[in-house]
Order: structure tokens, then C-alpha cells, then sequence
């Protein structure tokens, strides 16, 4: 557009006086420039800080006006309420907002499903809100809480429900990219809540309750008020938000663990001051710590920003772009912080006493000094943060931020113990620095390695027909395992084969891996013979799938392959949905009749489990991959016995699905479900083999198998972690147990004396 107006203006220049239509062409040109001034003023960004700047402002007087109508430990204690309103949000912001904000660009047309389970959760936390807090007033005494601390809780309460309301319809006029409406609803707080302030201020009537309860009224009149003109955006379905639900679990429990490790880390000093130096030293670092919030318009515009630039640089260019974005912010962010930190130095200590009264607000410049040297460690901690968000990388952003949370906690109560508030500072500093260093490590460790990968895949690129390397965005990260880590790669032009657009799948195996030229093209050939003896067999109207090895990549070592279609059979149990115990069983079934063409020509799956077994369901289709050898398989390859193919792999099923435990907490069904599928791929494959000794002997020889598989999975060392391998052991030895006496069991019901026991020997498991 910029070049386009810049072409249009030099036309003008040339043609004035001369040229027909001159006078018309610069008049669109006028139009042109004042259409994009008024967009400038009008747009997104603008407003957005405009907004913030409302949001933060009305807090900032908030804060200041309970200071100055109220003695400095209301103050404090308005602090602390504020820190347990400010939970709750954070609560709502990671398992509600950020999941609804992501999940309704994936689903057209259900948008107002969504925006109804959203307020449904919010009703849900809601209640939960009211119920802890109300718990906690109760009993403030057993936490070491004086009895002025419960007016304030039981007002913070009442109108938790109506602030988490504002907060749920403020953002989801951003979801929907209308900062202008989120502006008008914060604005209409603001003109309410103010006033109110002002009026418990001038009529002696202000604490921190009281001040609780004008946030509660000026919140739930202009979000009532919201929800009635905006009723028709929402649509309640309880199968929809029951998936909803599920679904932002699965996104935002990692969210909240990070957003609950930087609220232990913002709010350990006010809660540590509070134990050490009392309420009154509490409620003067929150004025100092108001004085700091200054930066918080600047400090929040500029997030909502880094997160979009950082997710176009590091699709555009990979982890060197990534790199080099997050550098020049952090130079920005650092240097305008530093700005504000020298600004504080020197005005911060007048401003503080301009806007507090009272003699105990005096002489607190060395606190608002370190306060601004805390903010400016802390701040550049956000485009590490940032970056790892970008990449995908949350767990990451965890580890970090809980070794920076701890180490301020740690920090802030020993110096604090020592020299007072002065300290709390100093243990702020030197925790934001410590937590920045560890952000930024962190990220510059993945980025590292993630420029390796980058670049093997650039090589891959130019390996295949495609003679140039793959563009980031052609590019998307599937799974990694111990060797090898696997990619999808799409192409804008045909690969091999592929027809355009279609995608590949790339196995890139990792330097350290003990993998050689070699042996990767007998892994191809190895695949070739599995794909000739299953792929393209219609089994019970299941059509088989296997993929087809295209290339071998010699630098770097990768096998690029055809891409199978349909999700694993893993993921699928953990979810459960439309996945009832007879289509599991036709699964199971139709799996064990196809892999069993593979068995009678001697040759095995080699890593037979559910991670490796593709399903989609609506075109009835399963797809086998990632095929192994013996020599993959510890137990398989040192084994005693003479071990068919057929028992191999059904012992691997066994053991893997029996030994599940740390990837099934949180969901109990799903261990279950999968448990389920092994008993029934048992069954399948003994069905077939004639008379009950027959199939005992078959058994045996699982069974026998399936202990080397289960004895080889766990080092028994000695290690901080024996005593969870040892339960773990424990409970995969009993599942496979179970498994194999219930097999057993069902082969003695089809003995002919058994008598019509056999109709009913498969309900008893799924019962």
C-alpha cells in the first residue's frame, strides 16, 4: 500500500499543471492520506493501548485513593485481597479465555457454542470463587490473618462472579479483534467505579472492602448490560461444552502452571512482607510498587504485540528469524524500560509523596530504585517467554519460571528477615535476574538446536526432487522419539510421487543416534516388504495402509515416506470420543488380521503398540508405521525362547499398554480403553487356531515373552527415581497378569463342556 501511494503522489508531482485530471487525482490523494490517518488513529494497536491505559489507570487510582482515604494498612491488606482477585483472573485467562481465543479460529461456525461453554466455565469458576473465598474468611484465623483481613475477603466473595464476568466479556470482544467495544466496556467501568471511590473517600466510608465493593458494582452493571445486547451470540449444548472443556484442559492446564508460577513470583513479596514487616510495611510497598505500575500500559501493549510477531517470524524464517526478533525487542523493550527505571530514580520518591499522605510514605526512594531495577530484570524475561511460547515450547517455560519463582521467594524472605523492606527489594532484583537468565538459556538452548534441525531439513529439501530447501512454513513437527524425530513437509510443487500439495513425511534421525547409511536403506527395504504384504488389503471393510519409503537421505541420515492417513489409535483412547467397545473390538480385530499376512511370511511389526497404529475412523482406514527389527527390541532380540513374530509383537502390545501409567494420569478411562484393545487383539488372534490346547500353548509363549519385555523395561538401579519405577513395575506386572488369566479364562469357555459360557465370555472385561 505504502509503495502503491508513493507511486500515485510521484505521478501527481509529474503531471501537475499538465495533465488532465490532475486536480482529481490529488484530491484522491488527500482522501488516500486521510483514510489512512484515520485507520492509524482508529486501529487495533491505538486502541488497544488505549484500553490498557483505561484498565491500568482506573487500578492506579484505585490503589492511590484507598492510600489516601485510608490508613497504610488497609493499604496492605487491599494489596493482598487484589493479589487473590488477580489469582482467580489469571485462573479464568489460562483455562478459559486463552483456549476459547485460540480454539474458535479452528472451528467456523460454532462460535457461538463456544462463547457459551466459555460462559458456562466462568459460571463454574464462578461458584468455585465464592465457595474457597468464603471458605477462606471463615477460618482467616488458622492461616495467621488478623480479623480485619475478613471484611475484606468476604466483599472479595460477593463480587469475584462479577469481575470475572467483565474480565470473560472484555476479552471476548478481543477474541473477535473489536478492541473498540472492549474499550467502551472498560470505559463504562471506569466511569463508575471512580466516582464511587471518590465518594467513600470524601464520606470517610473507604476500605478495602468497601473499595472491593465498588470494583464488584461498576463491573456487573456494564457487563450485565453487555451480556443482554449480546444474548444471541451464545448457544448452550452440553455435549459441545463438555468437549470444549476437554479441550482446554488439554491446552491450557500447561498455561496455567506458567501463569500460576509468575503469580507466586509478582506476589511472594507482598505475601512475605506481610508475615515479617506487617500490614502497615505491606500497604507502603504497594504505593511504591503502584508508582512502578506506571510502566504497566507500555509493559502490557507492548506483550500483546511481541506474541504475533513472534509467531510470524519464527513460521517465516525458523529459529534464526526467531532469534533475531526476539534481540530487537528485548533492545527496545530494555532500553525504554531503562528510561523509566532512570525516571523513577530521580522523580519517583516526590511523585510517591505527592500522591500518598502520611509521614511513613516518606524517605522511600532506595525501595522505589530497586522496585524499578526489578522491573526492568523482569521485563526482559518476556521475549524469552515469548519465544518458547512460539515455539511450542510451554513446558520449557515451566521449568524456567519456576526456578526464577523460587529463587525470588527464597531470596525476597531471607533479605527481607535481614533489612526489612529495603531487602524485599533487593531480593526482587536479584530474582528477576535470575529467573531473565534462566528464560533466556532456555530459550537460546532450543533455539540452537532447533537451527540444527532447521538446517538438516534445509539439506533434506535439496536431497529430494524438490532440489530446494523447504520453507518454514512447508514444514510442521509430528513427534520426536530417542533416535529419530519426525516432520511433515508440504510442498507447493510435486514430490516423487506426491501430487501437489500433498505432504510427505521426513524421519530425521538425530546425530547422537547409532545410525548409519546402511542401515536406514534396510530400513526401507524393510518397509517395502511390509507395505507388499499389508498395504491395499480390505479386511472386514477396513482398508490397510502402509506408508511407501521414497528416499533415503545420506547428509543428513532421513527416510522421506508417504504420509498415512488418520490419528493414533493412542490419542484416540485417551479421548474417547465416538469410540465405543464395539468399534474398538472391529479395530482390534481388523488389526490383528492384517498384521497376522505380515506374521505368515516369518517377518514381524517390531514396535506393535497404539502409538503406531493410524485409524480414520469415517473412511475406515487403518495405517501401520514406524516398523522395527529385532534388533530394535532389547527383550525380543537377548530372549531365550524361540519366539514366533506373532508373540513378539502381541507381548510389545502387552507390556506398552500394561505399563501406560505417567501418560494416563489425568485420564482414567483412557488406560482402561486401551487395556480393553489388547484383551480383544488377544482374543482375535487365538480364535482362529483350533482346538483350546493349541491356543494354550500360543499363550504360553506370549506370556513368556511378554515377561523378558516387561523385565527389560525398567532400570532398577539405584537413582532418586527407583521408587517410582518400582511402582510402576508393580503395576504393569498385575495388568499383564490380568490380561493373560483372562485370556485364559476365555479359552476354557470355548470347550465344548463350557456349555453356552462362551456367549458371555466377552462382556466380563468391558463390565
Amino acid at each position: 500500500m505504502g509503495d502503491e501511494k508513493s507511486a500515485t503522489l510521484s505521478a501527481i508531482g509529474r503531471d501537475f499543471g499538465c495533465a488532465p485530471g490532475a486536480a482529481a487525482r490529488a484530491r484522491e490523494g488527500r482522501l488516500d492520506f486521510r483514510a489512512a490517518l484515520a485507520r492509524l488513529v482508529l486501529g487495533q494497536h491505538v486502541l488497544a493501548l488505549i484500553d490498557q491505559a483505561i484498565v491500568s489507570g482506573a487500578s492506579f487510582l484505585t490503589t492511590v485513593m484507598v492510600g489516601r482515604g485510608a490508613h497504610s494498612s488497609e493499604l496492605g491488606i487491599y494489596a493482598i485481597g487484589g493479589s487473590l482477585l488477580v489469582s482467580a483472573l489469571m485462573i479464568q485467562d489460562s483455562l478459559i479465555i486463552l483456549p476459547y481465543t485460540i480454539h474458535r479460529q479452528e472451528r467456523d461456525g460454532a462460535e457461538a457454542a463456544q462463547s457459551g461453554s466459555a460462559l458456562t466455565q466462568n459460571l463454574a469458576l464462578s461458584i468455585l470463587a465464592v465457595l474457597l473465598l468464603a471458605a477462606f474468611a471463615a477460618q482467616a484465623g488458622l492461616f495467621g490473618l488478623s480479623p480485619r483481613f475478613a471484611p475484606m475477603i468476604w466483599a472479595l466473595a460477593a463480587i469475584a462472579p462479577f469481575a470475572l464476568t467483565k474480565e470473560l466479556c472484555r476479552r471476548f470482544a478481543i477474541a473477535e479483534l473489536n478492541v473498540a467495544r472492549a474499550l467502551a466496556l472498560d470505559a463504562a467501568v471506569a466511569a463508575i467505579q471512580l466516582p464511587v471511590l471518590v465518594w467513600l473517600a470524601w464520606t470517610g466510608r473507604m476500605s478495602a472492602a468497601t473499595a472491593f465493593a465498588a470494583i464488584g458494582l461498576a463491573s456487573a452493571v456494564p457487563a450485565a448490560v453487555w451480556l443482554a445486547v449480546r444474548r444471541r451470540d451464545f448457544a448452550f449444548c452440553r455435549h459441545s461444552a463438555r468437549a470444549d472443556l476437554k479441550m482446554n484442559w488439554r491446552l491450557g492446564k500447561w498455561l496455567f502452571v506458567g501463569q500460576l508460577i509468575v503469580q507466586v513470583e509478582s506476589y511472594a513479596a507482598y505475601w512475605l512482607s506481610l508475615a515479617i514487616v506487617g500490614a502497615a510495611g505491606t500497604g507502603i510497598f504497594a504505593a511504591c510498587a503502584s508508582i512502578i505500575a506506571f510502566a504497566n500500559p507500555f509493559i502490557s501493549a507492548f506483550r500483546n504485540i511481541l506474541t504475533p510477531r513472534f509467531v510470524r517470524a519464527w513460521k517465516a524464517g525458523g529459529s534464526a528469524a526467531l532469534r533475531a526478533q526476539a534481540a530487537s525487542d528485548s533492545a527496545l523493550l530494555g532500553a525504554v524500560t531503562a528510561v523509566f527505571s532512570l525516571a523513577v530514580s530521580f522523580v519517583g520518591g516526590d511523585l510517591l509523596r505527592l500522591l500518598y499522605h502520611g509521614g511513613e510514605y516518606q524517605d522511600q526512594t532506595i525501595l522505589l530504585r530497586l522496585l524499578a531495577l526489578a522491573l526492568l530484570a523482569s521485563t526482559m524475561s518476556l521475549p524469552a517467554s515469548t519465544a518458547l511460547a512460539a515455539m511450542q515450547r510451554p513446558r520449557l517455560i515451566v521449568v524456567a519460571g519456576a526456578f526464577g519463582a523460587a529463587v525470588t521467594t527464597v531470596l525476597v524472605w531471607i533479605l527481607t528477615l535481614k533489612s526489612g523492606l529495603t531487602g524485599t527489594g533487593l531480593g526482587l532484583v536479584l530474582g528477576g535476574m535470575a529467573g531473565a537468565t534462566a528464560r533466556w538459556i532456555a530459550f537460546l538452548h532450543v533455539a540452537s538446536q532447533q537451527q540444527r534441525l532447521d538446517d538438516a531439513m534445509a539439506d533434506v529439501g535439496r536431497s529430494t526432487a524438490l532440489k530446494r530447501p523447504f520453507a518454514r512454513g512447508e514444514i510442521e513437527r509430528l513427534d520426536e522419539g530417542t533416535q529419530a524425530i519426525v516432520y511433515a513437509a508440504r510442498s507447493t510443487a510435486p514430490l516423487f510421487s506426491a501430487s501437489e500439495g500433498a505432504r510427505v513425511i521426513v524421519k530425521l534421525f538425530k546425530p547422537e543416534a547409532a545410525a548409519d547409511l546402511e542401515a536406514l536403506r534396510g530400513e526401507a527395504r524393510m518397509l517395502s516388504r511390509r507395505r507388499a504384504a499389508m498395504n491395499g488389503a480390505i479386511i472386514d471393510g477396513w482398508r490397510i495402509v502402509v506408508p511407501e519409503s521414497l528416499q533415503v537421505c545420506a547428509a543428513p541420515l532421513a527416510i522421506v515416506m508417504t504420509e498415512a492417513p488418520g490419528a493414533s489409535l493412542f490419542n484416540w483412547t485417551k479421548t474417547g470420543e465416538g469410540l465405543t467397545p464395539d468399534v474398538l473390538e472391529r479395530i482390534a480385530e481388523a488389526t490383528i488380521a492384517s498384521v497376522r499376512n505380515l506374521w505368515a511370511r516369518g517377518e514381524l511389526h517390531g514396535d506393535f503398540s497404539l502409538q503406531n497404529i493410524l485409524c480414520d475412523a469415517p473412511n475406515r482406514t487403518l495405517a501401520f508405521i514406524d516398523f522395527g527389527t529385532l534388533d530394535d527390541c532389547a527383550p525380543c532380540c537377548g530372549g531365550n525362547g524361540p519366539w514366533s513374530p506373532a508373540a513378539r509383537d502381541l507381548a510389545h502390545l502387552l507390556s506398552d499398554v500394561a505399563s501406560d501409567v505417567r501418560r494416563s494420569l489425568g485420564s482414567p478411562k483412557a488406560p482402561r480403553r486401551r487395556r480393553f484393545f489388547a484383551a480383544k487383539a488377544l482374543r482375535a488372534f487365538l480364535r482362529p487356531l483350533g482346538a483350546p490346547e493349541e491356543k494354550h500353548r500360543a499363550l504360553n509363549e506370549i506370556e513368556n515373552c511378554a515377561w523378558a519385555h516387561v523385565e527389560g523395561l525398567f532400570d532398577l538401579s539405584l537413582s532418586p527415581r527407583l521408587p517410582w519405577r518400582l511402582s510402576v513395575k508393580f503395576i504393569t506386572t498385575r495388568r499383564v497378569a490380568a490380561l493373560l488369566a483372562e485370556a485364559r479364562a476365555w479359552i476354557d469357555d470355548q470347550r465344548p463342556e463350557a456349555g453356552t459360557r462362551g456367549q458371555n465370555a466377552g462382556a466380563r472385561h468391558g463390565a
